[in-house]
């Protein structure tokens, strides 16, 4: 157990705990099978160590679920008792609690959460989702679906569900590249 565990209503929560609750609060959900490849990608969740861990954390109020109603997805989110753990870790980025959740943005957001574990499973850490863009850097004007920092290098990630006409690309790749970098700006 690390030094940094913090104890609360009987749950010792971990660093891996802690790095859930900031996908959740950075993403704003992800479904069980998510999460339990991305955090406990050496268990199997049918014996029930990494479902075990994911609904202790529920039932003690740091996530909820929402089921969709759509497609029924139980979706999970972080509470404010979740955030408020990231708060006196300084991570909440001052978000809130999420109500409700868009369901025409769910297939889009779960399929940005499997690329974020596909660059976390090949070591590139230093993403920022659209969340955190916007809530940074509201004065841009435009929003990639998230930034990836790979040694230096900025990459703005675009994640179409459907396809757009050649035009809105050609205009999407001119705000790129006509964008100057500001000092100190990420």
């Amino acid at each position: 157990m690390d030094k940094t565990a913090i104890r609360a209503t009987g749950v010792l929560l971990t660093e891996r705990d802690i790095e859930l609750f900031c996908y959740l609060n950075e993403q704003k959900f992800m479904v069980s099978g998510q999460i339990y490849q991305i955090f406990w990608p050496e268990c199997d969740p049918r014996t029930g160590t990494s479902r075990q861990r994911l609904t202790k954390l529920a039932e003690s109020g740091y996530v909820k679920v929402i089921e969709t109603e759509k497609n029924r997805l139980r979706l999970f989110l972080l509470t404010e008792k979740g955030i408020d753990v990231l708060r006196k870790k300084r991570l909440d980025h001052n978000f809130s609690e999420l109500t409700d959740v868009n369901p025409v943005l769910v297939e889009h957001t779960l399929k940005l959460v499997n690329i974020r574990a596909v660059f976390r499973d090949l070591g590139q850490i230093n993403w920022r989702s659209e969340r955190l863009i916007r809530k940074e850097d509201a004065k841009r004007g435009w929003y990639p679906d998230a930034m990836l920092d790979v040694h230096g290098l900025k990459i703005a990630v675009e994640l179409e569900n459907s396809f757009r006409s050649k035009d809105r690309y050609i205009q999407r790749f001119k705000r790129y590249v006509n964008r100057t970098p500001s000092a100190g700006r990420r």
